[in-house]
């Protein structure tokens, strides 16, 4: 029982923290889109870098 309930609290906490990982992004400013498309080229993914970029 105390297993399911830590799951289920475990859920619930990531769920709360995927709202407030989605309500930053929209906060970003331009410089902090800058510096992620740098490390996101950095280690290979141009193609994210480049949404970055678009969106800066």
């Amino acid at each position: 029982f105390l297993q399911s309930l830590l799951v289920y609290t475990d859920r619930e906490a990531i769920a709360e923290l995927e709202v407030k990982i989605k309500e930053l992004r929209k906060q970003v400013d331009d410089t902090a889109l800058f510096y992620a498309a740098h490390t996101l080229y950095i280690i290979g993914k141009a193609d994210k870098a480049m949404e970055y970029i678009e969106r800066a």
